[in-house]
């Protein structure tokens, strides 16, 4: 049985910052059964990893993880549905996390300018929608240009909270539209690519200090 293993890194330009959000994915979608691939990729304010394994073309096991400033980290997994149309990617991936974000809430006192530093735990069940169009341009090396398209739904919930308004709400909703740009560059089973993407549309029912 044919077994495919594949190194991906990736470097991202441009992207939303939101604290729980490891935005502007780089999403593997296997071409055949057994293909394994390490993702790793850097952006602001992000380092990420992540591993996916197809157990046929159009299902997958995935999991990862992602690194922050100030001491945000987030790890998930699930699994990815996905296929491969001629040009057109597409991937549906729902996923469940833990993961823990430190925040900072500057206050007026008295004259003087207060800080206070904020830790708050919590899991959350993500459902992402992806999907891109990639044109060949050359051989050896293997070069694509491509533009794609990612929605994402998050629903957290708090489990722990040093901040006692987070500590009292226990649920939030979350909603992402984030288009992009990306130039892939490959040699036999590793490549690289460079994305440009931004969230353009954010529905996200938490309070200013979460973000």
């Amino acid at each position: 049985m044919k077994k495919t293993f594949l190194f991906v890194a990736s470097a991202i330009l441009f992207q939303s910052c939101s604290s729980t959000e490891p935005t502007v994915p780089i999403t593997f979608i296997p071409s055949e059964k057994n293909q394994t691939a390490l993702n790793l990729s850097i952006g602001r304010p992000f380092f990420s990893a992540a591993v996916t394994h197809s157990l046929s073309p159009n299902f997958s096991l995935v999991g990862g993880g992602n690194i922050g400033i100030y001491n945000h980290w987030h790890l998930n997994g699930g699994v990815q549905f996905s296929g491969i149309h001629d040009n057109f990617e597409w991937a549906i991936a729902p996923m469940i996390g833990y993961g823990q974000v430190d925040s900072l809430t500057r206050m007026e006192r008295n004259l003087f300018l207060l800080e206070q530093n904020y830790s708050t735990n919590f899991t959350e069940l993500r459902t992402s929608i992806f999907g891109n169009v990639q044109f060949h341009l050359g051989s050896h090396p293997d070069v694509w240009f491509g533009l794609g398209l990612r929605t994402v739904r998050s629903d957290l919930t708090i489990l722990k909270s040093t901040n006692t308004t987070l500590a009292n709400i226990h649920n939030y909703q979350l909603f992402n539209l984030e288009p992009m740009l990306f130039l892939k560059i490959g040699y036999r089973n590793g490549y690289g690519q460079i994305l440009f993407g931004q969230d353009v549309y954010s529905q996200k029912e938490v309070p200013e200090f979460w973000q």
